[in-house]
């Protein structure tokens, strides 16, 4: 801040619970404090203020178990051989290019570079559709609101500027993946500058973009992201699916880091670690600081300027509260297994709140999930995969952005790799430490030396490479 009258230099700042528990300088805080809607405020003074956040790292897969290869096998050949494109607008379709992206790095993995390369192909295609500039699928960009918008549209992401960074990640988390594989799709003169277009109108890292303002989606104060384009609600503004924020990050981290573009996965960390960080206190409130007395769930569905609430826009059904701050899960979801016994209790609460939803009346079981069974179990495989494994026989449906392969995958992964360690972190921004064994992604041609803050180095060839963990 600038001080423009009077003698005083000095600001009163007020900051979130987010910010007080990661200032970089602690000492500087006054007596006073606020009550506010994400719990105590602490004051601090000055012309500014800082936070320092630690980085959790990203993945763009886990690495299939070797152990599960043959069932993951033939799971793919069904799912890739009945895998179409039906949805027609910027979020369906974009959950059918989230799908579509874990099947090609699972292909990948298991050496079945003809469905790897045929689902490409696909991928490809439609995405063209959409930057062609033609119909039925197009972007059309509105001078009037400085926005680029797909249609058809969905959610008022047309009429409204609703969850634009909810629908865009898929985009840039797909052209991630086919750059993965075919570098010269991206590249300026080809889709590249359309990708780069879909990042600005949600989040544009340009203070002197005259097609974009500044971080449209993102607010940097509040520590999260904000859905509704008008915010014109007695409540304010509002977010229900913080994970597919924490989606549009991770397209950030890995779109940057595929094309080298430093700027673009800097700013995917930054939201990445900061989301990360707000969704812990203001969705989850794992430190019991912030939900109000009397307030009987362990987690929100949805965030409001004056608050939070316990539900979603269009269901009160327990699955979908909870489901909904999980999808998709992919090798960006692993800041939700930072606290195994939180992930118990949320399902434990889940379980008790699903009871009572059914017994009053709504259909369904009340002894089990019959919504997103799938989403659940890979939430639980987070804190403990052998019990999540024991339940895919008893999944019957893939959640519309899942598929069976991937279900299995992503469980058989967390059971040989174990629980997610976010006590050690890289110096590489794809390089996780888990219970049992290091995993790191290596886009370049070279092998890459990696340190881990545990004191593990790697010598990681190109590619996806697991290394074993020593006992300790």
């Amino acid at each position: 801040t600038e001080a423009m009258d009077g003698d005083e230099t000095a600001t009163l700042f007020a900051l979130y619970r987010h910010q007080h528990i990661h200032a970089t300088e602690p000492d500087r805080f006054e007596s006073y404090s606020y009550a506010s809607p994400r719990g105590e405020m602490k004051v601090i003074a000055g012309q500014s203020f800082s936070t320092e956040i630690p980085f959790l790292g990203v993945l763009p897969a886990l690495p299939t178990a070797p152990s599960d290869t043959d069932e993951i096998s033939a799971e793919l050949d069904r799912d890739a051989a009945g895998f179409r494109f039906t949805k027609d607008d910027t979020y369906w379709n974009g959950k059918e290019f989230g799908k579509a992206t874990e099947l090609i790095q699972i292909a990948d993995q298991l050496g079945k570079h003809d469905i790897r390369d045929s689902l490409l192909a696909k991928l490809k295609s439609r995405l063209q559709d959409w930057f062609d500039g033609e119909e039925k699928y197009f972007f059309r960009y509105d001078d009037r609101w400085d926005t680029l918008t797909g249609y058809p549209d969905s959610y008022g992401s047309g009429e409204q500027l609703n969850d634009h960074h909810f629908h865009y990640s898929y985009f840039i988390r797909a052209a991630a993946t086919i750059a993965q594989f075919d570098p010269g799709w991206i590249a300026p003169e080809r889709y590249g500058k359309m990708i780069d277009a879909l990042i600005r109108d949600c989040a544009s890292y340009d203070r002197d973009d005259h097609r974009f303002p500044w971080m449209r989606n993102f607010d940097p104060y509040a520590g999260h992201s904000w859905a509704a384009g008008h915010a014109g609600f007695a409540s304010g503004n509002n977010q229900e699916s913080s994970s597919e924020s924490m989606n549009f990050a991770t397209s950030l981290i890995l779109y940057g880091q595929a094309t080298g573009n430093d700027e673009i996965r800097d700013l995917g960390i930054y939201w990445h670690s900061t989301e990360a960080e707000a969704i812990r206190h203001y969705w989850f409130d794992l430190d019991h600081e912030v939900f109000p007395d009397g307030f009987d769930h362990t987690c929100v569905g949805m965030v409001w300027g004056d608050g939070a609430s316990y539900g979603t826009w269009w269901t009160a059904n327990p699955e979908e509260i909870h489901g909904l701050n999980f999808l998709p899960l992919n090798g960006g979801s692993l800041y939700l297994g930072r606290d195994p016994e939180y992930i118990l209790a949320n399902l434990a609460d889940l379980k008790a709140s699903n009871r009572n939803f059914h017994q009053a009346g709504f259909p369904g079981d009340p002894e089990s999930f019959d919504r997103w069974a799938d989403i659940l179990a890979e939430f639980l495989a987070l804190a403990d995969p052998q019990a999540a494994a024991a339940q895919l026989g008893t999944i019957s449906e893939s959640e519309l952005g899942e598929t069976k392969t991937h279900t299995r995958q992503w469980i058989g992964a967390l059971a040989e790799l174990g629980t997610f360690d976010s006590k050690v972190r890289s110096n590489h921004v794809t390089a996780i430490a888990f219970e049992k064994a290091y995993v790191v992604y290596n886009p370049t041609e070279q092998e890459l030396a990696v340190a881990f803050t545990d004191g593990k180095r790697i010598q990681a060839p190109p590619g996806l490479s697991t290394t074993k963990r020593s006992p300790r």
